[in-house]
């Protein structure tokens, strides 16, 4: 905040909290909560007349000698001397009662309701649910509401102006024609309160007039107040001013009885004035580079840029003719901040474009996948490059029964072949399975060497066979041709099946 510490700082009483604020803030007065003291009297006081005193300990003006006198009587007719709460709420005393912070500003503020204000305004716009960029667009909305509730106060302050109600008129038109509308109700509440303060006395020293006031039903108090008649200074015992930054109702008696038409500038507070952001207040002398500097003159330019914002959005012309000022005015001030550099704007425009350079993604780095993996094996005869279903081994040996079968032992004696195809009548075969071929009782052992010891061919026996039988009988050529046609059936028979 620009170097700048708080010089007040109000919390509910965490003692974490509390520790934080001593050792960042060591020169800023801690205060606790108004309202949660107030919640905890509630709940740890019965007596109603102890709880009325505890109120007004908690915002009534005295003194702390006043304060310590009450509190031991207090105590003594209550009996509660020893009860550990209130041993530790008096020694605290000096971050809640107000006879110990009266002196202290804290522009009006006793409680944290403007910090929970806020956080229940924000809960309307942020849930639970949202991500990072839901959160980040619904607190930008929520700054905006802000922003159009202080263009909106601001409008109503500057436009507008309030019906006179007090008898001082002109006193009441100069604190209307400075205040902020906010502060202008509680001055106004100030002047009217006046008509509750008797005087008493007043004397003269060389410039300095004391005026001895009291309150009403309360004639045993006397307030002094001081006014410098060359400087239009004042002094009150009462602090307001000094906590809340307008003058109190003190003041404004004694202003009545000097008729004073105008409140004292040295009594108006810059942060105070409906002018306080005019482009005037922020042409002292700063730093360039400083944070100060820069935040200042950013907020003088946001709010005259309100009033160009304005007027330049009631037509489409204005709207244009603002739009092109702007573009002028920005590649003006730009110009300033980085004069052109001829050559430099050469050596761009004939420099070669590139693609912009590809960022790494996070995460674990990809990891190549092998080219060569393991090959497939066969699980009847453990050799890679086919399957079961295709194995050599497998198909021979179902084939093989059924050819036996159909050309009788002859085939058997000159070593019957093992086949993986076989072409009848155009159709290829469907290896068994295990339990229909006997698989799995021999050894594989005995099966690859039975592969490997095979006889001819079926079609070479086959063809052997027609050559020999032509110069045979026509009864043995007709016997063997039933057996063919008759085994071509059954094997028709068994594909169906499958």
């Amino acid at each position: 905040m620009c170097n700048k510490k708080p010089s007040v700082v109000v919390t509910d009483g965490d003692e974490a909290m509390k520790s934080a604020i001593k050792s960042v803030f060591p020169d800023a007065t801690h205060r606790l909560c108004a309202w949660h003291l107030e919640k905890n009297v509630t709940t740890n006081v019965r007596a109603e007349e102890l709880r009325r005193l505890f109120k007004k300990w908690l915002y009534s003006d005295m003194e702390p000698d006043d304060f310590e006198e009450e509190w031991d009587a207090a105590m003594d007719v209550f009996g509660t001397r020893d009860r550990a709460w209130f041993q530790d709420t008096y020694e605290k005393r000096k971050m809640w009662a107000n006879a110990y912070l009266k002196d202290k500003f804290c522009a009006g503020f006793r409680t944290t309701s403007r910090c929970e204000g806020i956080n229940a305004y924000v809960k309307k716009f942020v849930k639970s649910r949202y991500s990072l960029l839901e959160m980040l667009q619904s607190l930008e909305l929520m700054v905006r509401e802000y922003r159009n509730n202080e263009l909106e106060a601001q409008f109503k302050t500057v436009n507008t102006f309030p019906v006179m109600t007090t008898g001082l008129v002109p006193l009441e038109r100069f604190a209307a024609s400075v205040y902020t509308r906010e502060v202008f109700l509680d001055v106004k509440k100030e002047i009217e309160g006046l008509v509750a303060v008797n005087f008493v006395s007043k004397v003269r020293r060389l410039t300095t007039m004391i005026y001895t006031l009291e309150g009403y039903q309360d004639p045993g108090r006397h307030i002094v107040v001081l006014f410098d008649r060359n400087s239009l200074r004042f002094r009150c015992p009462c602090g307001l001013w000094t906590k809340r930054g307008f003058p109190c109702r003190h003041m404004f008696f004694v202003m009545k009885h000097e008729h004073l038409t105008e409140i004292p500038e040295g009594l108006v507070l810059k942060r105070c004035r409906k002018d306080a952001k005019a482009l005037k207040h922020y042409a002292e002398n700063i730093d360039q580079g400083s944070e100060r500097g820069f935040l200042l003159r950013h907020g003088a330019l946001h709010c005259a840029s309100q009033r160009l914002l304005l007027a330049g959005a009631k037509s489409d012309a204005l709207y244009r003719q603002t739009i092109n000022g702007l573009n002028r005015v920005c590649d003006e001030v730009e110009g300033g901040i980085n004069p052109p550099n001829p050559a430099k704007k050469a050596a761009d425009l004939g420099g070669e474009v590139r693609d912009p350079v590809v960022v790494k993604t996070k995460g674990a780095p990809r990891v190549a996948k092998k080219q060569k993996g393991r090959k497939r094996k066969c699980t009847t005869c453990r050799r890679p490059g086919h399957t079961k279903r295709h194995c050599k081994i497998l198909n021979e040996e179902d084939i093989t029964g059924e050819w036996d079968s159909a050309f009788g032992p002859e085939f058997a004696s000159q070593g019957s072949s093992r086949t993986q195809t076989c072409s009848v009548q155009g159709t290829t075969p469907r290896p068994k399975t295990r339990s229909q071929s006997g698989y799995g009782k021999r050894s594989m052992k005995e099966k690859v060497d039975q592969s490997e010891t095979a006889g001819p061919s079926v079609s070479q026996l086959f063809e052997k066979n027609l050559s020999t039988e032509s110069s045979e009988s026509d009864e043995k050529w007709k016997e063997m041709m039933t057996q063919i046609s008759a085994f071509s059936d059954q094997l028709v028979t068994r594909l169906a099946q499958f």
